[in-house]
């Protein structure tokens, strides 16, 4: 059947022009009589025809509407809240996108003719001028970070919290990467005997927990056993502390085991390094006096340049390996039956 032209629904005026309240009224009563019908009655063939010919009309304005936000969302530089780098190469994705992408025109002429795109290129400077300071952040090496950010960038439907949180977690996975890989240089003893072995520092907390049972840092530092038969055991924190206060609180305990028990402390710090840079419920990185930690972390970020070794981070897909339980990262896909 031939399509219905809703162009029969308009009322025009003795003038010929169209009367725009009458034909509101008669499309309205269009959808009225749709809505209003009982269920189970069958319509007419014209019936049908003109509720789709409405149908067409809402997904052209739905679709105008979406691509009219995205063009919006491509050059609102002056509005946008930008935390990281990561956040501002999402807008330029975004910018990309509407210049390929869009029926709307044009991006370019609302970048070159109004004061966004200065906006916009001096964002871009500021934020790469911090690469000197800043070394994860710099030319050269972002590069093995912004291929496994990609996806990210393109997600439309991704809220800024889980981007902000994902570009967090990335830094901190390729970190520890970094750590991980440079542990030879960075732990000139063997790794294993922070873990295992009759010697390692699980085993070496408990008997200063029964030296001194009343010390309120001790009794909260706890073993972690591995799952598996004789595996690794770490150490974790009890308390989890929050606030500022708490976290100093502990931090100033941490400086007086330093006093008391130096080498203990020592391979401590060392096994915080390695338990990874993000704050997690195994973690005690949160109590490690920054200067300890930045004096293990330290040479591996000013000693950093690019090198092939560094590929193995995007190449090996590690961040979604190492993640693959946290659905913001890794998204758990269910599939769909149908009855056949």
């Amino acid at each position: 059947d031939k399509p219905y032209d809703l162009a029969n629904e308009f009322v025009k005026n003795e003038d010929g022009s169209v009367n725009f309240e009458k034909s509101k009224e008669n499309l309205l009563n269009l959808i009225r009589e749709n809505a209003n019908r009982p269920e189970g009655t069958k319509a007419s063939n014209e019936f049908n025809a003109k509720q789709v010919a409405i149908f067409d009309e809402f997904l052209k304005l739905a679709k105008l509407a979406q691509l009219n936000f995205k063009f919006t969302q491509a050059y609102n530089y002056d509005t946008t809240r930008v935390t990281n780098y990561e956040g501002f190469k999402r807008k330029l994705t975004r910018t990309e996108t509407a210049k390929e992408a869009n029926i709307v025109s044009s991006i370019d002429k609302v970048m070159d003719g109004t004061f966004i795109g200065d906006q916009m290129r001096l964002l871009q400077k500021e934020l790469m001028s911090l690469g000197a300071i800043m070394k994860l952040d710099s030319e050269g090496i972002d590069e093995y970070m912004n291929d496994v950010m990609q996806p990210f960038y393109g997600d439309e439907y991704m809220s800024a919290d889980d981007f902000n949180y994902v570009a967090k977690k990335l830094k901190s996975s390729f970190l520890d990467f970094l750590i991980q890989t440079r542990s030879t240089s960075i732990f000139p003893d063997d790794i294993k005997n922070l873990f295992t072995g009759s010697n390692n520092v699980a085993s070496r907390l408990l008997k200063l927990k029964a030296k001194d049972p009343s010390s309120d840092l001790l009794s909260n530092l706890i073993p972690v056993s591995s799952a598996q038969e004789n595996g690794p055991v770490t150490v974790a924190f009890k308390a989890k502390p929050k606030d500022a206060i708490d976290i100093d609180r502990y931090t100033g305990m941490m400086r007086e085991l330093k006093e008391k028990e130096p080498e203990f402390y020592n391979d401590l710090v060392k096994l915080s390094v390695l338990q990874g840079t993000l704050d997690t419920n195994l973690s005690i990185s949160s109590i490690i006096p920054v200067e300890d930690r930045a004096a293990i972390i330290a040479p591996v970020i000013d000693t950093l340049q690019s090198s092939s070794e560094l590929e193995v981070f995007n190449k090996e897909g590690l961040f979604y390996r190492n993640n693959f339980s946290d659905d913001r990262i890794v998204p758990e896909i269910k599939p769909r039956y149908q009855t056949v």
